[in-house]
């Protein structure tokens, strides 16, 4: 195992303890580098490792990635005082996690192997503590899972050895993209224990892990309404309804393939590419990654795109686009005057009006307000609850599903 001057968090490797496997790299179709961007003033990774080294059943940490050449700003960019106590290991795959894990298990000593998302900062220790509790208890199974679905995104602990059968029924793309899946598609060929999990645990909607930028927006304003020195799960709870922030964002499927492009033809000024930039926030947050905005009619752009599933969204179009041979066209009207709504017109929808409110703009509000929002910032709150363009989402994603344009 290739590491990064690192070396066990303890010396004394005991062999019933824990090695924590955290899993990240670089490249992210919707938010790259998202490992190092800041709550608060702490990166997300520099979170993650803060609290696994106070965890006292952890005595290893490895930071697993990919390929060297692409990850290698991982030792830049660690904090200094995290560098002496972790182990970085280069895989020589980027997409295949799942052999990346049995590769890491086949260099450690410790009993049990603890996969750790490398973009869920808000670990809780506790629950930590009990899967392991739980797992020590039973000698012939393979992993320990909740009993529902839980807020605890991220975090799964298995046995060390459990690695090797887990990576070789992870025959294709999919399973190896998504380590632990194969656990749920072929439950036959393991054992499992559960771990009952508090009320407040169910997820409920939350989301705690970050992909997008209204995820790290929302985590950075919790952040902002902490009562002690390091953002923790108790800060979601004691604010529910901030969920609505990033509430929106749907988790990509595992088996789903994102064929469609969502193209946004704009004119090159201040108005039309704010509202532009808008709805290529709320489309890749929602329906697919894949959407790219075009200005002034760039023809030799449109043409590289020509192959794709495309839907055209055109915004305030004073022209007709006749040269495009798709015609999944959907046109944007918005007077200028008015900035909380805007016309959609395609095939089935006729000037249809949809009211929408700047996600951005309504998050900058957030941070600039003070902890006691709750009870000076009543409109404000309230604002929160038109965010976004939910009806427009909705309306594009039966077009895409019916090709209804």
């Amino acid at each position: 195992m290739e590491r990064a001057k690192g070396y066990l968090v303890s010396k004394k490797k005991k062999i019933i303890m824990i090695t924590a496997v955290i899993l990240c790299r670089i490249s992210s179709s919707r938010l790259p580098h998202k490992h190092f961007m800041k709550v608060g003033d702490k990166s997300i990774i520099d979170i993650i490792l803060n609290k696994l080294l106070k965890n006292k059943n952890i005595t290893e940490i490895v930071l697993a990635t990919g390929i060297k050449k692409n990850n290698k700003i991982f030792e830049k960019r660690i904090n200094k005082a995290f560098k002496s106590k972790i182990i970085i290991y280069y895989h020589k795959n980027e997409t295949k996690v799942t052999e990346r894990i049995k590769s890491v298990s086949e260099n450690i000593k410790n009993k049990y192997l603890l996969v750790i998302s490398g973009d869920c900062p808000l670990i809780d220790n506790s629950y930590i503590d009990r899967l392991y509790n739980k797992i020590i208890k039973h000698k012939k199974i393979d992993f320990v899972i909740p009993n529902q679905k839980t807020i605890h995104e991220g975090i799964f602990l298995t046995k060390t050895k459990s690695w090797k059968k887990i990576n070789n029924l992870s025959k294709n793309k999919f399973l190896q993209e998504h380590p632990g899946s194969v656990t749920t598609l072929k439950k036959n060929f393991f054992k499992k224990c559960y771990l009952r999990i508090y009320k407040n645990e169910i997820k409920n909607n939350y989301r705690i892990s970050v992909d997008t930028k209204s995820d790290i927006n929302y985590l950075n304003f919790l952040n902002k309404l902490k009562k002690k020195k390091e953002i923790e799960l108790k800060e979601v709870f004691a604010h529910k309804f901030l969920k609505i922030l990033n509430s929106h964002v749907e988790q990509r499927k595992i088996f789903h393939k994102y064929e469609t492009r969502v193209l946004i033809l704009t004119k090159n000024t201040k108005s039309n590419l704010s509202l532009a930039k808008f709805i290529e926030r709320e489309i890749s947050e929602t329906i697919t990654p894949n959407i790219k905005i075009i200005k002034n009619n760039n023809i030799k752009l449109l043409y590289k795109y020509e192959k794709y599933k495309n839907i055209i969204i055109v915004i305030n179009p004073d022209y007709m686009i006749n040269y495009f041979k798709q015609k999944k066209v959907l046109t944007i009207k918005n007077d200028s005057n008015k900035d909380d709504y805007f016309k959609i017109h395609s095939k089935y929808y006729k000037n249809k009006i949809i009211v929408y409110k700047d996600r951005a703009t309504i998050e900058k509000k957030l941070f600039n307000i003070k902890k006691n929002y709750l009870k000076n910032y009543k409109k404000t709150l309230e604002s929160i609850s038109l965010i976004g363009c939910p009806l427009f989402i909705k309306n594009l994603k039966y077009i895409i599903k019916k090709n209804a344009i």
